[in-house]
C-alpha cells in the first residue's frame, strides 16, 4: 500500500486557522488550555522580546547590545589586557573598562575633554 504524501502547506494553514478560531473563542477550551494559550499569544506578539529576556537571565543581566567604532590602539590596548587577564574575555574587559570610564566620568565630567581631544593621526588638518 502506498503512502500519499503529506502537504506540509496545507498542514499549516490549517493549524493557523485553528488557533486564529481558538483565539476568537476561547470560552470554547477549558480553562488549563485558555492559561496555555494566553502565554502562547503573548509570546507570539514578541517573541524576540520574551526570547531575549530568557536569555538575559542565563547571562546574567547583559540585555542591550551596542556597537561602536574604536581605534586600532584602543583595540590593541584592550587585546593586550585580555593577555594579561586570561580569566576575562575581551567583551568582559571591555564592559568592565566601560563601567570604570562612566564612573570616572560621573565623579569628574571634565575628563571628557581629555579623552576626546588627541593629535591627527596624519599630518593633514581636519576642515
Amino acid at each position: 500500500m502506498t503512502r500519499r504524501p503529506v502537504d506540509l502547506a496545507a498542514v499549516a494553514a490549517s493549524r493557523r486557522r485553528r488557533a486564529a478560531a481558538t483565539l476568537k473563542y476561547p470560552e470554547l477550551i477549558s480553562p488549563a488550555k485558555q492559561a496555555r494559550l494566553a502565554a502562547w499569544a503573548a509570546e507570539q506578539e514578541e517573541p524576540a522580546t520574551m526570547a531575549e529576556k530568557k536569555r538575559a537571565t542565563a547571562r546574567g543581566g547583559l540585555t542591550e547590545v551596542i556597537h561602536f567604532r574604536v581605534a586600532p590602539e584602543d583595540l590593541a590596548r584592550l587585546d593586550a589586557l585580555s593577555e594579561r587577564i586570561p580569566v576575562a574575555s575581551r567583551n568582559t574587559i571591555t564592559r568592565a573598562a566601560l563601567r570604570l570610564g562612566i564612573t570616572a566620568l560621573e565623579e569628574d565630567p571634565a575628563r571628557f575633554l581629555q579623552a576626546t581631544v588627541t593629535p591627527p593621526a596624519s599630518g593633514r588638518k581636519r576642515s
